[in-house]
């Protein structure tokens, strides 16, 4: 036990003229400002209790031990801060992370919220349908509470004489997508209210059609993008 004691003292990087004269023992009665890897086993030749060990960061006279002051930097038991440099890799590293998982994250959101609406869409087309046959002529907006059709509170939909629509309203921008009752000679489309770049990638993806962003909305207020069927 005391060779390993005194094994593990030298593993702390004391000077060689204070590890030869350590006469390690038993510690009765440990001075409490001792750390906490030594206080309780060890006392200094003499029966000094660890004068040195447990005060001051530096090597003192052959009595006297290094001390266990955590504050440090080398040695068992010393912890070490983070400098500055490591703290700046560490944010830009969140940084970069936060760039490329933010708009991807956006991106996902706005797709499911898209599907969603592509869904009440369909069933506003089809209640259209069932109405059409019922009166000879196609529901306008005021006709809405009396479809057959289950719509979320939060959700925004109109209907008209050529198509059924509904769309996600956000702060920057409106993405909606309308079918027409006549799908034999109309096409679906996804409209983008915006020259923001989500929902008309959002669009694009859908119908894998391209558009000149700038100039279409320049000229309509809206891009509009037709599925092929």
């Amino acid at each position: 036990m005391i060779e390993k004691r005194n094994k593990d003292i030298k593993n702390m990087s004391f000077p060689k003229s204070v590890i030869g004269n350590l006469n390690l023992k038993k510690a009765d009665e440990p001075p409490e400002s001792c750390g906490p890897q030594l206080r309780g086993w060890l006392f200094c030749n003499n029966d000094v209790a660890l004068k040195g060990l447990c005060s001051g960061p530096h090597p003192f006279t052959n009595n006297e031990v290094l001390s266990n002051n955590t504050s440090g930097r080398h040695g068992t038991g010393w912890q070490r801060a983070f400098t500055l440099i490591e703290l700046l890799v560490v944010v830009l590293i969140i940084g970069i992370l936060s760039a490329i998982a933010l708009p991807q994250y956006q991106k996902t959101i706005l797709k499911t919220r898209f599907s969603t609406i592509k869904s009440l869409t369909e069933d506003l087309r089809q209640a259209a349908q069932v109405y059409y046959l019922a009166n000879g002529v196609y529901p306008s907006q005021s006709d809405m509470d009396s479809l057959d059709i289950q719509r979320p509170e939060s959700s925004h939909c109109t209907i008209t004489a050529v198509y059924a629509i509904c769309y996600i309203l956000d702060e920057a921008y409106k993405l909606q997508y309308q079918i027409p009752h006549d799908l034999q000679n109309r096409r679906r489309q996804c409209v983008a209210f915006s020259t923001a770049n989500l929902p008309n990638e959002v669009c694009r993806n859908e119908t894998g059609e391209s558009r000149d962003i700038e100039k279409d909305f320049a000229e309509k207020g809206y891009i509009s993008y037709n599925y092929s069927n």
